[in-house]
């Protein structure tokens, strides 16, 4: 079950990002869930926007998909297996990828939106299992496993995590009074520092790196604390006790998708909030826990098995990358 600590509002106007960098990951640039779009609608159709395309036969699953200049990824669960789709923009599946063991208890499907660094793929599934694959192919290039690796506790609804990459690291939690928080070589899998955080479990989110004038913190949640570790040396910066949230924004228009299906389009003007448009996504299956992501102009939105695209451009024919 993915709902994540939105702390990150705290720090949206202290990150930073390096314009430079082929970091695609989940909730889009510096993982604030706020997409520099702009020229899109505000206002939907009574039914919503013009569908594009979707697919279907991801298997079970929460995570969002994560979106390049040229790809799709997006991971699910089948028959306990956890699975990497790449599609193109179009719709095309390119290819796909076993990877390790998924979650298949309750709430079963995959828990984590890929991290593409230039050629290479990063994802983790409800088991622990953490693997980084080649982007053009699928080719498995490392795998570790939180709990036998790591001593990681196993959380009861599994582990939710999309990676973290910064430089030469990729961040993790397997959890557990030892190896709480770890920064591991993303070339290789290899250990470069532990550190104990608080001694709980995960906290089924995603951290998020924020950079400082003079420090690099790994800022994530345990069980009921957020911690801050500095990126470097593994150290324990602060932490505080927290609650939880989702949304994304785009064009100054929230949207927002709740656990009942509804997808909604949301203005905020002289600090009122008013619901604009609204409807209910009725492709795929189970819950409604995936996350909206947009990308030149379209909205992805996953819900278990199906993934749905929709044209969100308030001017067609300027569309772009479709």
């Amino acid at each position: 079950m993915k709902q994540v600590v939105y702390f990150f509002a705290l720090f949206l106007f202290i990150s930073c990002n390096n314009p430079k960098s082929k970091n695609y990951q989940w909730r889009g640039e510096n993982r604030t869930g706020v997409y520099s779009e702009t020229n899109l609608l505000k206002e939907w159709p009574e039914n919503g926007p013009k569908e594009l395309w979707f697919a279907e036969g991801l298997g079970n699953g929460y995570g969002s998909p994560t979106v390049t200049e040229s790809e799709i990824f997006i991971t699910g669960e089948k028959d306990s297996l956890a699975w990497m789709f790449c599609f193109g923009l179009n719709g095309d599946l390119i290819w796909k990828k076993q990877y390790g063991k998924e979650w298949a208890k309750h709430y079963p499907g995959s828990r984590s939106a890929p991290t593409v660094i230039d050629d290479l793929v990063y994802a983790g599934t409800g088991m622990g299992i953490i693997s980084c694959l080649k982007r053009e192919t699928g080719e498995l290039v490392w795998t570790k496993d939180y709990v036998a690796d790591f001593e990681g506790v196993l959380p009861y609804h599994g582990y939710s995590e999309a990676p973290v990459v910064f430089d030469d690291k990729i961040f993790c939690t397997p959890g557990g009074p030892e190896n709480n928080v770890v920064a591991l070589n993303r070339f290789t899998g290899e250990l470069i520092w532990s550190c104990k955080g608080i001694g709980e479990r995960m906290g089924y989110n995603p951290g998020n790196l924020i950079k400082l004038p003079d420090r690099k913190i790994y800022v994530t949640f345990s069980a009921y604390h957020l911690l801050g570790i500095d990126a470097e040396t593994g150290e324990i910066v602060d932490s505080l006790r927290a609650g939880t949230g989702a949304i994304i924004a785009a064009d100054n228009m929230l949207y927002y998708y709740n656990w009942g299906g509804e997808l909604s389009l949301i203005s905020c003007e002289n600090g009122k909030l008013q619901k604009q448009s609204a409807f209910k996504i009725t492709r795929g299956t189970k819950e409604h826990f995936s996350h909206p992501v947009i990308k030149n102009g379209v909205l992805y939105q996953r819900r278990g098995d199906a993934l749905m695209a929709f044209d969100i451009r308030a001017n067609r024919e300027s569309r772009t990358g479709i």
